[in-house]
C-alpha cells in the first residue's frame, strides 16, 4: 500500500505550487504595469534628510528623505523617500499614485516587481519540487514481505 501521508502531503503542495505560479507571478507583474500606467510624474525637491536606527534590531541605520512636490491641481505633498544620495536642496523626479500621493517612489525607482516575481517563481519552484518528491514516495510500491516465521523454532 502506498504511503498515504506523502500522498496526500503531494496532493496540497502541488496545486499551492501551481496557484503560487498561476496567480501570484501574473499579480506582481500586473502591479509593476499598474505603477507604470496610473503613477504619475512631478518634479521635488528635498526639504531634509534623517537616519532612522530600528529600535531592538541588529538592522543597519537607514537614510531617509522628506521630499515636497506639487500635483497639477497646486496641491504641495510631502513624501518619505530612501535616501542614499539626497541632500537637501536636490531635485528629483518622484513617481506617485493621484490617490495616494503620500506614498510617492523615486521616478528611477523599482517599486519591487523584479523582486516579487523572483520570490513568486522560488516559491512556487520550491513547492512543486516538494509536491514531486512527496507524491514520487508515496507512490513507490511497498517493499516485498520477508517472511521470517518459518525460520523462528528450526
Amino acid at each position: 500500500m502506498a504511503d498515504t501521508a506523502m500522498l496526500v502531503a503531494g496532493l496540497i503542495t502541488g496545486p499551492a505550487g501551481l496557484a503560487v505560479l498561476g496567480a501570484g507571478l501574473p499579480g506582481a507583474l500586473l502591479r509593476g504595469r499598474r505603477w507604470a500606467s496610473e503613477g504619475v510624474t512631478a518634479e521635488a525637491r528635498c526639504l531634509e534628510t534623517f537616519v532612522s536606527q530600528p529600535h531592538g534590531d541588529d538592522r543597519a541605520s537607514q537614510r531617509h528623505a522628506i521630499v515636497e512636490f506639487r500635483t497639477p491641481d497646486g496641491t504641495a505633498h510631502r513624501a518619505k523617500l530612501a535616501a542614499r544620495t539626497l541632500v537637501v536642496g536636490d531635485r528629483l523626479t518622484v513617481r506617485y499614485r493621484p490617490r495616494k500621493p503620500e506614498n510617492a517612489v523615486h521616478a528611477d525607482q523599482s517599486v519591487g516587481t523584479a523582486a516579487l516575481v523572483v520570490v513568486c517563481l522560488v516559491f512556487g519552484a520550491a513547492l512543486l519540487t516538494v509536491a514531486a518528491i512527496t507524491l514520487s514516495t508515496g507512490l513507490q510500491p511497498d517493499p516485498e514481505p520477508t517472511d521470517t516465521w518459518h525460520l523462528v523454532g528450526h
